[in-house]
């Protein structure tokens, strides 16, 4: 073990001790479950600021494989461990169910008609410490409160400022901080414990530039550890006026890596990186809801006009889209390509995965969503091509779809992909979409209320040399453009199905 991991541990055992009882904000361990791994009881997390409630559990695997054990208040009638693609089977004896894993993984647990319960377990910290040269400074030294009853941006600020000046890992040990907006300056690495939370404040006036995270034309910054970023989207900013506030908002950045955290509520998207390169995420768990009245949006990670970017291992309940690239750059200097998602578990009721639907840039290509399991949506894999862009290149690899939200008047979809010059925001429909892969796709469910789409607009402004390939519904592999219920118009060419 390295001596800075020791030095982290020491530093966790060291402040712990202080009992931060405002850490129940909104959140509570009251929850419909119990669970245990390996026999000891795990805390089961419900955060309750949510229009459902969402029960979570994270844990680290220290063992080579866990037994769980998830208990409730009722008989156990039926169960389903997503994803699917994983095929773990459970026993179930009168109100128990138990399974095993052999790894750590990020699952989602239906019970009866229970609420979904949220399974994170992760690698032991020490598979993502930072560099082991690096001086540890924890963010108490500066005076900053982590009972989470004061504001605490100027200190903590002035925390982040320092440690980088002199290339040290600021480190933030369990409690609760509550702060405005923070700025993570060139050189920044922020160590987040397990337990330890930024909670944003709920006046919006702390945040001028829309974000609770916000990484202004730096490089070299990291954010570890599995503590947890909280915009405080429900408890309290977007009643306030902080419509529009990001959690983590990443402004022409290069060398960025994102490695743990747990990303919660925030008033808009939960990740974005705009004119940026080199950003990476990993490990990455975000948890919010997206209510079918007083809609929000808080999509999950989304790459916007960037280059040489990716998310690997992340579980996601978004309350929109979920792994999204976008071109807001109108000034065409940035175009966004080089893009990886892979080794995701999503849930949501909006798009899964998505090109668009702004597309102002000159060119999007390159761009990958690969082993991706999708536990329900409402659009599985969507280009929205609404301005002026040529989106190329684009693969779609080992996705598979649980299920497909019904509700609302938006048509459930396998494929999306259109352009067009009518929608919710003015857009000119100019794009052309050339060479997309679509293959070992599994549809789980019955599709016959779910339809598919290639709609070019034009011919100059077509849809040309989509491939699908091994896609399969059920048991049965598609042939034909009716086995999917896919409709393709005049300005689509070179359109193959192969079984």
């Amino acid at each position: 073990m390295s001596d800075i991991f020791l030095k982290i541990s020491l530093f966790f055992l060291l402040y712990s001790a202080l009992n931060t009882e405002t850490y129940g904000i909104n959140v509570t361990e009251a929850s419909l479950y119990e669970v245990s791994i390996n026999g000891v009881n795990k805390p089961v997390k419900t955060y309750r600021q949510f229009d459902i409630p969402v029960h979570a559990v994270h844990t680290v695997l220290d063992a080579r494989s866990a037994c769980i054990k998830i208990k409730i208040k009722e008989k156990i009638c039926s169960y389903q461990i997503s994803p699917l693609s994983r095929e773990l089977k459970g026993e179930v004896t009168g109100k128990e169910l138990v399974f095993s894993v052999d790894k750590p993984e990020y699952l989602i647990i239906k019970i009866n008609e229970l609420a979904y319960l949220f399974l994170m377990i992760d690698n032991p910290l020490e598979d993502i410490r930072p560099n082991k040269e690096m001086h540890i400074r924890n963010v108490l030294d500066f005076g900053v409160d982590r009972t989470g009853r004061n504001l605490s941006t100027f200190l903590f600020q002035k925390a982040i400022n320092e440690t980088a000046r002199k290339g040290e890992v600021l480190y933030i040990p369990e409690g609760v901080y509550v702060t405005g907006q923070l700025n993570l300056v060139k050189d920044a690495v922020i160590y987040l414990a397990d337990g330890a939370c930024i909670k944003a404040s709920i006046n919006a006036d702390d945040f001028p530039d829309k974000a609770l995270l916000y990484i202004n034309h730096a490089s070299n910054i990291k954010i570890i550890g599995y503590g947890t970023i909280d915009g405080s989207g429900y408890t309290g900013l977007r009643k306030n006026g902080g419509q529009g506030c990001h959690l983590i908002y990443i402004y022409e950045c290069q060398n960025v890596e994102i490695d743990g955290p747990l990303l919660l509520d925030p008033c808009f998207w939960n990740v974005r990186a705009f004119k940026s390169k080199e950003v990476h995420l990993r490990n990455i768990k975000i948890l919010n809801n997206r209510p079918y009245e007083n809609w929000n949006n808080t999509d999950g990670i989304d790459f916007d006009s960037s280059i040489d970017c990716s998310v690997n291992n992340a579980i996601l309940h978004c309350g929109d889209d979920n792994l999204v690239v976008k071109g807001l750059d109108s000034e065409r200097v940035f175009n966004t390509e080089n893009i990886l998602f892979e080794k995701v578990v999503t849930l949501s009721n909006s798009a899964a995965t998505k090109i668009g639907t702004e597309t102002c840039v000159e060119y999007f290509k390159n761009i990958v969503f690969k082993n991706i399991d999708i536990v329900k949506c409402k659009r599985a894999m969507v280009i929205n091509a609404y301005d002026s862009a040529y989106v190329k290149n684009i693969v779609f690899e080992n996705i598979n779809v649980e299920a497909f939200d019904y509700k609302g008047v938006e048509v459930p979809r396998i494929i999306d992909f259109e352009i067009t010059d009518t929608s919710w925001r003015p857009c000119l429909g100019n794009c052309r979409i050339d060479g997309v892969k679509i293959r070992d796709i599994h549809i789980y469910p019955d599709v016959q209320k779910v339809c598919s789409q290639l709609l070019g607009k034009s011919e100059p402004y077509s849809i040309r040399g989509v491939s699908i390939e091994n896609l399969r519904i059920g048991r049965h592999l598609v042939h034909r453009p009716e086995d999917m219920n896919l409709k393709i118009n005049e300005y689509v060419f070179d359109c193959e199905i192969k079984p």
